[in-house]
């Protein structure tokens, strides 16, 4: 029963840990963690850690490939106007009109 009852308190701790990231700082997160367990091993806080830095990666993974994916169209819609623009069409809030 004590094995079950501090999985689920641990399974509880790592979820709320988890969305906090998203509120917190992971720096200030990782210091009141090892400063509150500075004289232990961490022991089950290590896998929350080690989950913690995996899912902060993850989230970064995907804040950079969004970036990268904005900044591509950026530089499409860019050429895309001044391409238009040498052909001499008129270009007005992303629409396109013929001068012609």
């Amino acid at each position: 029963v004590a094995l079950g009852i501090s999985s689920v308190l641990s399974e509880i701790l790592l979820m709320t840990m988890q969305r906090m990231i998203t509120n917190v700082p992971l720096i200030d997160l990782m210091k009141k963690i090892t400063k509150d367990y500075s004289g232990n091993a961490l022991g089950e806080f290590r896998e929350m850690l080690v989950s913690m830095l995996t899912t902060y990666r993850s989230e970064l993974g995907i804040c950079s490939n969004a970036v990268d994916v904005m900044l591509h169209d950026i530089r499409q819609l860019s050429h895309k106007r001044k391409s238009t623009k040498v052909k001499g069409i008129f270009v007005h809030d992303g629409a396109s009109l013929s001068t012609a």
